[in-house]
């Protein structure tokens, strides 16, 4: 492939127009190249609004793959406007039945995951799946796309099993439609992958990922991005199989790809960093972890703002480093941000009881809040035990033991 600077540049100087600029848009927003990637498409939506009007179908195309490029730089306000007018136009154009409005409700479905909110994005996949299944068939390759979104946001719930089910049913149609070894099948598989991770199959999930990995680097070379999430992945498992300088070390490869293809403040790199930090500070070296989680808070705050909740895992992350410090006082405001962002978003109750436990350890050295985080720590405990989380219930009640 030619490298997509002077190929770019080319085109903006008129030297390949025969080239369609929406297929070298996509290609740009591929390759992290998302200022090149908007100027192209927006060039295809004026373009097709000055030849079939404003609300032909033609132009939803468009604003939807325009929007794609703002949601994956993760301007989701961006592209919910833009994927609100496409959903319109096709509603009005092609009637509320049509596949292509189908797709409309499963962009929009992916938007929300982005914005975990994961009740409203199940909403908008269920009806995607069922336009698409009435369209095509329970068992056409079509549905894939509405059957693996709805297995994720099943999997953000808690619905482990039911998000399973989904999630391999999608496997089977892309190896009936393509055989074991086709490049769409990486999602899918890294998908399920997480599922398996949730519900402490770790064995399980580390193949999964493995074989996605092996793919997506025969298919797109050793430093494409999709390598990147495989080797984020297979990361998380080996470090809760305590194998922590394997993890560590492919965690450092996956920030290098993420960083070059990306840029030194997205938001996918932050969370790599948050990955970093955390096995960091499971290896002792608490001055790398702090300085990676401080990294990584800048840049969720600059990207997604101040009370998205991926930025709760930076917060907890830096909360945690100051308190190995002993710096409490300093912890203690950014842990209590983390607990509002996660309970303000409704977020699952481990991850609102990982936050009472972080604040009962910070809060237990002093004793003028001693008796506090004795109460955040029964919190803690219960809300583990409403989640079913034993091994962490447990944890905490050794925890109140050793307190009292």
């Amino acid at each position: 492939m030619l490298d997509p600077g002077p190929r770019i540049v080319a085109i903006e100087a008129g030297i390949f127009d025969k080239f369609d600029p929406k297929k070298l848009g996509n290609l740009a927003k591929t390759e992290g190249r998302f200022a090149d990637a908007r100027k192209l498409l927006e060039r295809v939506l004026a373009a097709r609004e000055q030849a079939s009007g404003k609300d032909h179908p033609d132009v939803a195309n468009a604003l939807n793959n325009l929007g794609n490029v703002y949601r994956v730089e993760g301007k989701l306000d961006d592209a919910k406007r833009l994927y609100d007018r496409a959903l319109a136009i096709r509603i009005a154009a092609l009637g509320p039945d049509h596949p292509e409005v189908a797709a409309s409700y499963n962009n929009l479905g992916t938007l929300y995951l982005d914005r975990e909110e994961p009740v409203t994005a199940e909403g908008h996949f269920v009806k995607a799946l069922a336009l698409w299944e009435k369209a095509y068939g329970p068992n056409n390759i079509e549905i894939a796309s509405a059957l693996t979104n709805l297995g994720t946001a099943l999997e953000a719930r808690g619905e482990y099993e039911q998000a399973a089910k989904q999630l391999e049913r999608v496997i089977a149609l892309h190896e009936a439609a393509h055989g074991p070894e086709h490049p769409a099948l990486t999602g899918a598989l890294s998908n399920l992958g997480v599922v398996r991770q949730h519900q402490h199959k770790l064995d399980e999930a580390l193949a999964l990922f493995q074989r996605a990995a092996r793919i997506a680097e025969t298919t797109y070379g050793p430093d494409h991005p999709e390598i990147a999430d495989a080797l984020g992945n297979q990361a998380t498992v080996l470090r809760e199989q305590h194998k922590l300088d394997e993890a560590r070390a492919m965690t450092a490869r996956s920030l290098r790809i993420v960083e070059q293809v990306y840029g030194a403040d997205h938001a996918r790199l932050a969370m790599g960093l948050v990955n970093l930090g955390n096995l960091q500070a499971e290896q002792g070296d608490h001055a790398g972890a702090l300085e990676s989680f401080r990294r990584s808070t800048a840049i969720f705050e600059a990207r997604l703002g101040k009370d998205h909740l991926y930025l709760s895992y930076a917060l907890l992350g830096l909360g945690n480093a100051l308190v190995e410090f002993h710096r409490a006082p300093e912890a203690l405001p950014l842990l209590e941000r983390a607990l509002q962002i996660r309970t303000s978003a409704g977020a699952p109750p481990v991850l609102v009881a990982e936050l009472h436990a972080a604040l009962a350890d910070a809060l237990v050295p002093d004793p003028r809040t001693r008796a506090r985080a004795i109460a955040e720590a029964r919190t803690a405990a219960a809300a583990y035990e409403q989640a079913g989380d034993a091994a962490n219930a447990a944890e905490m009640r050794r925890w109140l033991a050793s307190h009292r």
